[in-house]
């Protein structure tokens, strides 16, 4: 699994402006299996973001697509990668999919 921040560095406005798009956007990624749950932060300031896999650098370049990020109003940046020790089933098997197999 990887862990990512999203940033925001527009306003509330120039976000909101971007938003619908956004989430059309990634919507595609969680239709895919890349993305496996997002979401704002309380406070405002971002969202978090759990992808499949343990590519991260692979997820962020995804996320240059972002309409947020080509509009300039939001950045990602990795906080963690680790494997999906405990889980459900269609979890462990997300987190598997790009992981090397053992041998």
């Amino acid at each position: 699994m990887i862990l990512l921040r999203s940033t925001y560095s527009g306003t509330p406005d120039e976000v909101g402006a971007l938003r619908e798009a956004h989430l059309e956007w990634l919507g595609g990624l969680v239709a895919d299996g890349v993305v496996i749950a997002a979401g704002r932060f309380e406070d405002g300031s971002g969202a978090g973001v759990l992808g499949a896999g343990s590519d991260a650098a692979a997820l962020l370049k995804d996320f240059d697509a972002d309409p947020y990020v080509v509009g300039g109003v939001a950045s990602y940046a990795e906080v963690a990668t680790f494997p999906a020790a405990m889980g459900g089933d269609e979890i462990k098997r997300l987190d598997a999919r790009e992981l090397p197999q053992e041998g």
